[in-house]
């Protein structure tokens, strides 16, 4: 005779193995900012956006391109996180 078993589906054994297979290929920490990090990096990026910042690729299709990127001396930040997007 079959067994019963009322916690296990078709669908949430195919959920079991989906999300098992997940965490063998990603097993990446999730790391989020805290409030006060987020709120720095924010009005950081803010600050970056306000001046005039000109990017350039240098040597596109060689060896070995580079990004360069100016920044005013009167800039009140030195750096900043920039996304890259297409």
């Amino acid at each position: 005779m079959p067994s019963t078993n009322t916690t296990a589906s078709l669908l949430s054994d195919t959920y079991n193995q989906t999300f098992s297979l997940y965490k063998q290929v990603y097993n990446l920490p999730v790391l989020s900012p805290t409030l006060d990090q987020l709120g720095q990096a924010m009005q950081s990026r803010n600050a970056f956006n306000l001046f005039d910042v000109t990017a350039s690729i240098i040597g596109v299709g060689g060896p070995n391109p580079t990004i360069s990127v100016t920044m005013p001396a009167s800039a009140s930040v030195s750096a900043a996180v920039i996304p890259i997007t297409d």
